[in-house]
């Protein structure tokens, strides 16, 4: 695949990619060409493309895609290459990182899943006495936890509990340092609200811009930068719900089935798995959990 960026005639192009692909793979801590699936390398070499602003290998990227290469020699041929490829400036390096690891998304994006999660889970949750741990993994900008630790303050409100809310601990986590500096600031523009009711917004952002989330729910989440293929956050007792939405399909499907069965492991027992409306239980995993909302990908750990 990437031969071929030579063919193309660019062949300096040709090089700088091989040594951006190696110093991500460098900086990430794991095999990229292993673990990505060809949908995602083909992305790679779409963003390369746009950096670097040759409107010819955005077309092979895309016919990469539609290719899917899966042939373990061409990466090998790939590693080959770096020892003689020519180091970019880390400005550019930066920047492919950033706009491969930023997701754009939503408040309360697929609304219909939170109505879910309110109505299923974060009841049963209120029930115990003790704390409730909450994981929104690959969170991006701080959208999912921030939708999440609303939820929660909701039905602290309407039921009384607002005096014992400080123990929901809503941890969001990324591997996109950029990202994360931004949802610690918890504002968001007016796009990101296009899927958020109207009673939620008005009372748990400012009215004007920039629209900046209410303390109340926002003192219930935190923020860590982590590689969901590296390192994994506990919670004493571990965690009563775990949402990881459209993250496991960049992933081929070995690598989804490890990080399936490690959910598990961090999750308490009886705790609560969110998957992408895409995405699905995986190998031996799916008998450690059972549906409780297949439609909108929410599992519970048997």
């Amino acid at each position: 695949a990437f031969d071929a960026l030579a063919k193309v005639g660019a062949p300096d192009l040709h090089t700088r990619l091989f040594t951006l692909v190696c110093l991500l793979q460098r900086a990430l801590s794991y095999d990229v060409f292993h673990a990505w699936g060809a949908l995602s390398v083909a992305y790679l070499t779409v963003y390369t493309a746009r950096f670097l602003a040759v409107p010819a290998v955005v077309s092979y990227g895309w016919q990469l895609r539609s290719d899917k290469p899966q042939q373990p020699f061409l990466w090998d041929w790939v590693a080959r290459q770096v020892s003689a490829a020519v180091v970019p400036s880390m400005a550019e390096y930066e920047r492919l990182l950033d706009a491969l690891t930023i997701n754009v998304t939503k408040l309360f994006r697929n609304w219909s899943v939170y109505e879910a999660i309110a109505e299923h889970v974060i009841p049963a949750l209120w029930k115990s006495e003790t704390a409730i741990h909450v994981w929104a993994a690959g969170c991006s900008s701080g959208e999912e936890p921030y939708s999440l630790a609303i939820l929660f303050h909701r039905y602290a409100a309407l039921h009384g509990l607002l005096g014992r809310v400080d123990r929901v601990d809503v941890l969001g986590t990324d591997i996109d340092r950029a990202s994360l500096t931004a949802a610690e600031r918890g504002e968001f523009p007016q796009a990101g609200f296009e899927e958020t009711p109207a009673e939620l917004r008005e009372r748990y952002f400012s009215a004007t811009a920039p629209f900046t989330i209410a303390p109340a729910a926002k003192k219930l989440v935190r923020f860590a930068r982590r590689d969901l293929l590296d390192e994994f956050p506990t919670a004493p007792g571990g965690y009563q719900l775990i949402t990881c939405r459209n993250v496991l399909i960049y992933f081929d499907r070995d690598t989804q089935e490890r990080l399936l069965a490690r959910f598990h492991d961090v999750l308490a027992p009886g705790g609560y798995l969110v998957l992408g409306k895409v995405e699905t239980l995986l190998g031996p995993v799916r008998s450690r959990f059972t549906a409780l909302d297949a439609r909108e990908r929410v599992f519970r750990r048997a």
